[in-house]
């Protein structure tokens, strides 16, 4: 994740009372590893705003994950309907709008001072904002609502698209969550538990936090190969078990903003024994997106496991640039690779981290000639190349 004007994103906030909401304790993963609970927001001003007043209403305090959950996977089932015609806002939307710019100005502040997160789909961002402001709406916006409750709490969660199969065999589009609970993904499905509640009145959990995959799969139809890809599901628990027998250190996200030559930028980057490493990839496309006289090339020989880096070339994009750390800790061991920087063989502190190499960003400026300091007031990290 890169971003050139922090602003340009809308990375977004109300105010600090409202963090009040969401709950800091974190579980226990392994040994010295604890899943991060920061409050997770969808980048969407007062969508984030009205999360805020709904989880206020709800309450969390002293509960487990499991009971924090269900509490706001009820409150949607008991508060939202999926049939019927809008009616008024449940929110002035004159005041929405007239406070937007001062909430966005306050969440740029806290998420540079590392007090929020966020993962923005703007999918989710527009259903979830339609069924916080009337309550009424389709599956996709039951799961997108509870999507951005949960992770307002600090859960990673996302949307799952497919079919629900019915009793008698047909398929119908359907939409779903999974949510990340220490290292264990679970399955949620608010808008079948909402259709048992219109039938008898009672809330049922039959779709409540499920594990078993396959069992899942008999109700719900889905890419599941390349969905398990793109989150991680199939590598997670796996990653958390080497942390845990010593064989994989824990990379904890820790996404970094910049001010480079003046320009505001946020890069993925991995907290590693206190110290964090970024994608050498990353750096060389964000020196060549601000025109950087530091700007280089890189290269990778799969023969001779060798990484090389070029003072002066072009960078050519191999894709998988600026898409951020994510949300969740990864294993990670010390990277194998050797790196040749100028024709000479270099040895720098690295580690590989889903299959891509991190470096410390002071080693990379020292080598290739950019300064590196520290802004502790603003939290920022300060790139001088000219």
């Amino acid at each position: 994740m890169k971003q050139l004007g922090l602003r340009g994103k809308r990375v977004c906030a109300f105010i600090l009372c409202l963090l009040m909401a969401v709950g800091t304790a974190p579980g226990l993963l392994a040994a010295d590893i604890t899943q991060d609970r920061t409050p997770i927001f969808s980048g969407n001003v007062i969508l984030d705003y009205m999360a805020g007043v709904i989880l206020n209403s709800i309450p969390t305090g002293g509960m487990t994950d499991a009971q924090k959950i269900a509490a706001v996977y009820d409150w949607i089932i008991r508060n939202c309907d999926r049939e019927g015609a809008y009616g008024e806002p449940y929110f002035d939307m004159a005041y929405l709008e007239a406070n937007a710019e001062q909430w966005g100005a306050l969440y740029d502040s806290l998420y540079l001072q590392g007090k929020i997160r966020y993962h923005y789909d703007m999918y989710v961002s527009y259903l979830a904002e339609s069924m916080a402001l009337y309550r009424v709406g389709s599956c996709a916006h039951y799961a997108s609502l509870l999507n951005v409750l949960l992770e307002r709490l600090g859960y990673e969660t996302y949307l799952v698209a497919g079919e629900f199969i019915n009793s008698d065999g047909s398929h119908v589009e359907h939409k779903w969550n999974i949510v990340l609970v220490d290292d264990q993904f679970y399955w949620l499905d608010v808008r079948m538990d909402h259709a048992n509640y219109e039938r008898t009145g009672s809330i049922s959990h039959t779709y409540f936090m499920k594990t078993d995959t396959d069992e899942w799969a008999k109700k719900h139809s889905w890419d599941r190969e390349g969905y398990d890809l793109d989150i991680g599901i199939t590598t997670t628990e796996q990653e958390y078990a080497r942390i845990k027998a010593g064989t994989a250190a824990a990379a904890r996200p820790n996404d970094v903003v910049l001010l480079i030559d003046g320009q505001t930028a946020t890069l993925g980057a991995f907290q590693i024994n206190g110290s964090n490493y970024l994608k050498l990839r990353d750096v060389a496309l964000l020196l060549e997106d601000v025109d950087s006289p530091c700007h280089f090339g890189v290269g990778y020989d799969a023969a001779t496991s060798t990484v090389t880096i070029q003072s002066g070339l072009t960078y050519t994009r191999v894709g998988g640039e600026y898409l951020g750390s994510g949300l969740r800790v990864r294993a990670c061991t010390p990277a194998a690779s050797r790196v040749v920087c100028n024709g000479q063989p270099v040895t720098l502190d690295a580690y590989e981290i889903i299959g891509s190499n991190y470096f410390k960003l002071r080693d990379l400026g020292t080598l290739l000639g950019f300064g590196v300091d520290w802004d502790e007031q603003t939290q920022t990290v300060i790139l001088t190349t000219r």
